[in-house]
């Protein structure tokens, strides 16, 4: 098992799936909506998991600034294990890679958002990140 930096044909494979990890991302709650801009400015670069020459999942690591401080803070923009390759520990995998790139490169925290009915949260915890703000909503 390897991780390493997405060619251009691995962006085109992952850009195929769009929807598919938008939808289960947010549950449901951007369907119909144009995700490409959902990240985003800011420099950003997909690392692809791959074993025995197959792609099993990604993420997508950059820079942003913290909500409220403003300080330049390492972000996990998408977090993303094929259904097939799921419950073998890739997206920990991942994840743990992102983190220790992250402490190399001197930051002293990571953010990601969330939605709360996102099965992956649960990973999120069990890595220690922690809930900083809840935005809410009441349909009218």
């Amino acid at each position: 098992m390897i991780i390493r930096v997405a060619t251009e044909e691995d962006l085109t494979y992952i850009n195929s799936f769009a929807t598919i990890v938008q939808n289960e991302a947010t549950g449901g709650y951007l369907k119909g909506i144009d995700g490409s801009k959902l990240n985003g400015p800011g420099i950003k670069e997909y690392w692809v998991l791959e074993e025995t020459n197959q792609v099993c999942g990604w993420i997508l690591v950059g820079e942003s600034r913290a909500p409220f401080t403003g300080e330049a803070t390492a972000m996990i923009f998408e977090l993303y294990v094929l259904p097939q390759f799921r419950g073998n520990g890739y997206a920990t995998f991942l994840m743990n890679a992102a983190i220790n790139h992250f402490k190399i490169r001197g930051y002293t925290k990571a953010h990601l958002n969330v939605f709360a009915q996102n099965p992956a949260k649960r990973i999120y915890d069990k890595l220690g990140f922690y809930d900083v703000a809840t935005v809410m909503e009441k349909i009218l």
